[in-house]
Order: structure tokens, then sequence, then C-alpha cells
């Protein structure tokens, strides 16, 4: 079998917990993701790359942050 995966172009600026890159006909059985992220900045990556003098401020004011109810059996 014969595989050629080509890429002209693809930009990726952030792969966490509940990402995916999917193409093509798929499905994604028992997918699931249950966490929430605040992200102010981020992270600087590479060598000599500085950040200076930034501030950020995140007001998160929720009380309960993304409330779940799971309502199958799935052990996925």
């Amino acid at each position: 079998m014969n595989v050629n995966i080509q890429f002209d172009n693809m930009n990726v600026n952030a792969v966490i917990n509940n990402s995916g890159i999917f193409t093509g006909s798929n499905k994604q059985i028992y997918w699931r993701t249950f966490q929430k992220n605040n992200f102010g900045f981020g992270v600087t990556i590479g060598i000599k790359n500085d950040s200076t003098g930034i501030m950020n401020v995140i007001n998160d004011q929720d009380i309960i942050d993304t409330p779940i109810i799971e309502l199958d059996n799935n052990d996925g």
C-alpha cells in the first residue's frame, strides 16, 4: 500500500487537550474533553526571543466553570 501525504501550507497556532486536525471522512468516537483554560498571553518559543513589560489580566468571575452533566455511561 502506497501512502502519500503532502501539505502545501498548514498553520496550527495552538494544539491543546481538546484540539484535533482532521481531513477527509472520519469519525471521532468517544471524543471528549472536560476542562476550561484561560489564556492571557501564551508562550514565547525560540532562541533569543524576549517579551518584556507585558501585563495580562484575566477577569473570570464565574462561580462554576463549565458545568458538566453526563447522561451516558460510555467508558471511552
